[in-house]
This record gives structure tokens, sequence and C-alpha cells, in this order.
């Protein structure tokens, strides 16, 4: 297999991003496009070469994708796994605003291991980043289209540039959001209670849906909050929620079962609304 240049398959990619094919591949298109992104992989990212040579892939002998050898989170807190300099990647991400970047460096949490330990993520060019993400919200939270209210207990891009999550919030608040969308929470984790009670009730007025985005641990914390001071919000139909991550290295964690069941007891929003984003920076 020859190998694709960075430019002709990064159009093809996006091509396919854009027409929503990705969950509707055929196996044989899937296959071939994987197998070229091994390829160039193999090419250009050496920790990862040095990783399938010891295991015998290559494009030569990797005749599926399902052969394609993945490697372990933890290979991300070890070695600069991107296709390019990191010291490049660290530059460019470093040396534009956040809205106008076209590089990135994402960092994850910490939690499990220490803010020693965390793993890094190089991403050379965010085009296909953000249309991976944008295509995903778009097909799993709003499905029927257009603009609605964000609400969001994740940090704003600017305040944690090195975060995956914050990114993503903020390109889907730029995309999806309206006008009256906010965030609500300062980069140490710390929610605007009087701010975020003032947004959903006035959503409540207006009958205007919200969909609210948060740290499982973040929505925890607010709900008892909620409990406790014995506030509850009865959301407009059609509001929704998506949380994200889990409770890694926390002191105190709940089933998603409860976690929905506290949700829709607080708020409205019931389970059939709910949806969580689950991933790594890695991933």
């Amino acid at each position: 297999m020859s190998v694709p240049t960075s430019e002709s398959l990064r159009a093809e990619l996006l091509a396919v991003i854009a027409a929503g094919l990705g969950a509707a591949m055929p196996d044989d298109a899937f296959d071939r496009l994987a197998r070229a992104v091994f390829a160039h992989q193999l090419a250009c990212n050496r920790p990862y070469r040095l990783f399938c040579e010891r295991r015998g892939a290559s494009p030569e002998t990797v005749e599926h994708w399902s052969q394609i050898p993945a490697v372990p989170t933890d290979a991300f807190k070890a070695a600069a796994l991107v296709c390019g300099d990191p010291g490049e990647i660290e530059a460019a991400a470093a040396g534009k605003q956040d809205a106008h970047r076209s590089a990135a460096v994402f960092r994850t949490s910490g939690t499990t291991l220490g803010p020693g330990q965390r793993g890094i993520h190089y991403v050379p060019d965010l085009a296909l980043y953000d249309a991976a993400l944008r295509a995903g919200f778009r097909a799993h939270v709003l499905p029927e289209g257009g603009r609605m209210r964000m609400v969001s207990l994740v940090p704003r891009p600017a305040e944690v540039p090195d975060s995956s999550l914050s990114h993503m919030a903020g390109a889907v608040a730029a995309d999806f959001g309206t006008e009256a969308s906010g965030w609500y929470v300062s980069p140490s984790g710390g929610i605007d209670e009087a701010g975020l009670e003032a947004a959903l009730r006035d959503a409540e007025a207006a009958v205007e849906p919200v969909y609210l985005l948060g740290t499982a641990f973040a929505l925890v914390h607010w709900l008892e909050a909620l409990r406790q001071a014995g506030t509850r919000f009865r959301l407009p139909e059609g509001s929704r929620l998506m949380d994200t991550g889990g409770f890694k290295g926390r002191s105190r964690e709940v089933t998603r079962e409860e976690l929905y069941g506290a949700v829709g007891e607080m708020t409205g929003i019931g389970h059939a609304w709910c949806v969580n984003e689950y991933g790594m920076t890695e991933m």
C-alpha cells in the first residue's frame, strides 16, 4: 500500500465526516481508509512505528483494519504519539488565541495518577478534530438541528486551553448555542450557583429548552447542593443533558442510574434526554 500524503488523507477524512458516512460505510471502504491512516501513521509517527514493528505489523502484513495494533492509553504519558514535531505543535498552539488556532496540545486531567502523569495529545491540525466532535454532537445531542441555549458546567476554552473538553464545549457553543448560552464554572471547578440558577429560571420563564453540559463530578456536587437547599427546576420540554467523564480519582462515586435519577428529580430532564460523552484526550 502506498502512503497517502497528509493533505490527501485529511481531505478524504473530512469528506467522509461531512457526508455523515462514518457509521454507514461498507466494511471494505472503511477497511481501505483505516489502513491508509495506518500507513500514514507508520511513516510519520516514530514511537508508533517502533511499537508496531515489535509486533510485526506493517502495511504489508496487516490485511484488515481489525489487525491494526492499538496502543494502550498509558502510552500517551510516555511518548509523543503524533505525526509531526511536538515542539513545533506546542509553539503553534501557544502562538494563537484559542478561537483562531489551528493546532493544539491537550492534556488529560491527571486525576488517576496525579498532574505529573498527564497524558498528552498533540494535534497539529484541529480541522479533523473539530469536524469529528461537531458531527458527533449534532448526531447525538441535537439531531433535530437548530440551536439551543447551552448552560455549561465546563470552563471556557480560554481559561483551560489544554483541556480537550473545554475546547469541545467552546466549539459546540459557537455552532449550536444561542446568544443566551453561558458558562457557570471556574477553571478550578467552582460552580457559579447563583448565575446558574438565574439562567435556568430564565429558561423556565421563557419556556426555552436548554442543553446542560457538565462533568459527572460537577453535576453530582451541584445536584447535592440543590437538594440541600430544597431547590428544583422544571426545565422546558426538549431540554437535555450531556455529561462527560466519570469519577476516577475522586472521593465519591455514584452510578449512572443514580446520577440520571437525580438529574430528573432536580431539573425535570428525563433519562431519555441524557447523553454520556465519555472519552479521554487520547481518544
